[in-house]
């Protein structure tokens, strides 16, 4: 049973991604972090 749905799976991701990155700087390229966390773009 899945407890949240696959956006909020994404988002949560996408999130913890940009506080581990946070130290290179503040701009975050949408599509660097879908390719690393291989996910769609569109997401």
């Amino acid at each position: 049973m899945r407890v949240i749905s696959k956006s909020g799976e994404y988002g949560l991701r996408a999130l913890l991604f940009m506080i581990a990155h946070r130290e290179e700087g503040a701009f975050v390229s949408i599509r660097e972090m879908a390719e690393e966390l291989n996910i769609s773009f569109h997401f």
